[in-house]
């Protein structure tokens, strides 16, 4: 099967994107997934592992984009990499393992911490500088050079940082590590306005 790459490859990370309570929530870290799925007030719209953002003005639009696109999708409606069903981001959260956790908070009780761009990406730096290639696929079409640019850690965290710099109607968040899946669930729906 012949495969085309996305045209936004360059600004597609390793995150989730969830709604909750009606907010477009950007999650990275530690747990992402599971408690992501289990707050969402519209669970059909989760975004899972590849994420593409585009920033329009000042808001910043997540979709799906699994970055490799099958021939028979290029030109068909069912072509999920498209920003026709995107999300609108109004939070980045940030979710920390239970070592970091329990550095942060010792024996206080958890609670969702409010942080700045910088901490958010410095946080993230992991999800934002990894790069997904199935099979080397994607090297394999684009050649040595050009996917050695795609996965540069380096301009990936400029790519990002590009794409959030100066957002003033996005919130940034620390979800702590939680012994009860449910409790971070609930402390996360109660958190997300």
């Amino acid at each position: 099967m012949e495969y085309f790459i996305s045209k936004n490859a360059n600004n597609v990370y390793y995150a989730d994107v969830h709604i909750i309570n009606g907010k477009g929530c950007f999650f990275t870290g530690s747990g992402k997934t599971y408690c992501g799925q289990k707050a969402s007030s519209e669970p059909n719209a989760s975004i899972l592992d590849l994420v593409g953002l585009v920033r329009k003005g000042n808001d910043l639009f997540a979709y799906s984009d699994t970055i490799l696109i099958p021939e028979t999708n290029v030109n068909s409606n069912s072509n999920k990499n498209s920003t026709a069903s995107s999300i609108k981001i109004d939070y980045f959260i940030f979710c920390f393992d239970e070592k970091s956790t329990e550095s942060i908070f010792g024996n206080d009780e958890r609670q969702m911490l409010t942080c700045g761009e910088n901490d958010f990406i410095q946080a993230s730096k992991f999800n934002i500088c990894y790069f997904i290639d199935p099979n080397d696929l994607i090297k394999a079409k684009i050649g040595n050079q050009k996917f050695a640019d795609l996965v540069d850690e380096d301009k990936r965290g400029f790519r990002f940082i590009e794409s959030i710099s100066g957002l003033s109607n996005v919130k940034y968040r620390g979800l702590p590590w939680m012994k009860s899946a449910q409790d971070k669930v609930d402390l996360l729906s109660k958190a997300i306005s």
